[in-house]
């Protein structure tokens, strides 16, 4: 009985399938030709105000909130009519003359009508049939102008020398609850490449007291520029070139104590990348890419230690008309290696140095390429010893992967002392 069952279902099935997808083509016929009632909800419907002056006028000034700007209505109606409709299409007016009560605080509601042509009044619908709105005095201030990139960069080349906007402050009018709360002004502009002299049109920013942008629409609705609209403003952008390998010359004053000597200065960054006038890094140029530290910043009176200066603002010791490059360090390091008098300094390589007990799975880095070694002696002593006569090695024994400091073993000649002793930060890795 199954199987007739399924001989009378699959019997004549392309001719069933065909059956089917007729009967679904009339449906449609049909429905189309009846233009069925349906309803669509558009959102996005500006809500255009009615006869501000009403309530804006010398002293006073209405706001209205950026969420009830704009409003979805509902629509009901033959397809025909109703499924081409825009947002556009759709009136929705605030008719200011129709606030029942002026002296509410904090809000007046006012009504809202609709209307969209084809469409009867009936057939539209609002979420709300009012919206809130505030009544109050106008303020007016004085805003200074800044310029700011917003994170773009020129040419790699290049940093900004200087920005010079079209307008340096504007007086900004409109609601006090708006005007009281701005923080800053300010003209944005894309140097993204940027690689020659010229004039960048900026989009103004207005930011409040905790740093939040105002939108758009509170520019462009509630805000006045000098009287006017959003002003249009132009930055003409000064760039400088860079120049790299600049370096520190430092001075010192003072002696050290009595029996020490300095035995080196070296600075940290030791080379900085400027950017300046072509003038200015000609003139840069012609003292050898140096910057001095002077003397005064480092005293090394009485010093009988390395000791280091540290937090030196670099920008206080530029030319005028050069800066510093993005992304250098502010700020320089300076040490100064003191040792006492009948010693000398030698950098050992740290592939000298001798592994002894080094795991066979491990392998050994240094923090550093060189490790230095005090040594002391006679002056006509020192200026023989060579570094090859040093012999440096460390004892890793019972170390398993890791980092650790450890003490340096080193075997000098006869007639020689080390000063200090030595250690050095390894890296074990498996």
């Amino acid at each position: 009985m199954k199987k007739n069952l399924l001989a009378k279902l699959t019997e004549n099935l392309a001719l069933k399938i065909i059956s089917v997808i007729i009967a679904i083509a009339i449906w449609y016929v049909v429905v189309d030709y009846n233009d069925p009632v349906i309803q669509r909800s558009i959102s996005g419907v500006e809500v255009q105000v009615r006869n501000a002056s009403y309530v804006a006028n010398g002293k006073r000034v209405y706001h209205i909130d950026d969420q009830y700007k704009t409003i979805s209505v509902i629509v009901e109606g033959n397809r025909s009519a109703v499924s081409g409709l825009t947002a556009s299409d759709i009136i929705v007016t605030a008719d200011l003359t129709q606030i029942v009560d002026m002296e509410s605080t904090p809000y007046v509601y006012v009504p809202l009508d609709v209307s969209c042509p084809g469409i009867s009044r009936e057939n539209i619908s609002l979420p709300r049939e009012t919206i809130p709105i505030t009544i109050e005095d106008i303020a007016s201030q004085k805003f200074a102008i800044s310029v700011d990139t917003g994170g773009t960069r020129p040419d790699k080349d290049f940093e900004i020398g200087s920005m010079r906007a079209s307008m340096d402050s504007v007086t900004i009018s409109g609601p006090q609850s708006i005007v009281n709360t701005i923080g800053s002004v300010v003209a944005e502009i894309n140097v993204n490449g940027l690689s020659e002299n010229g004039a960048v049109t900026a989009e103004l920013k207005i930011y409040d007291t905790a740093d939040n942008e105002l939108s758009e629409t509170t520019l462009e609705d509630d805000l006045s520029f000098d009287g006017t609209g959003v002003p249009e403003i132009e930055v003409q952008v000064e760039l400088w070139r860079k120049r790299s390998g600049v370096r520190f010359q430092v001075e010192t004053q003072g002696e050290p104590a009595e029996g020490y000597q300095i035995s080196g200065i070296t600075t940290t960054p030791g080379e900085i990348t400027v950017a300046g006038t072509d003038e200015a890094l000609e003139e840069l140029k012609q003292q050898g890419n140096i910057i001095t530290i002077p003397a005064e910043l480092i005293s090394v009176e009485g010093i009988s230690s390395d000791t280091e200066f540290t937090d030196i603002r670099i920008s206080d010791l530029l030319p005028e008309d050069t800066m510093l490059a993005s992304n250098v360090s502010e700020t320089v390091t300076v040490q100064v290696a003191v040792l006492p008098l009948g010693s000398q300094e030698f950098d050992l390589d740290v592939d000298q140095i001798v592994t002894n007990n080094l795991g066979s799975n491990l392998t050994v880095s240094y923090s550093s390429a060189e490790l230095a070694i005090r040594v002391q002696g006679t002056e006509q002593d020192l200026e023989e010893l060579q570094v090859s006569d040093i012999s440096a090695s460390i004892d890793l024994a019972g170390k398993t992967a890791g980092d650790y400091t450890v003490p340096v073993e080193i075997v000098l000649p006869a007639g020689y002392e080390l000063v200090e002793d030595v250690t050095i930060a390894v890296q074990l890795r498996e």
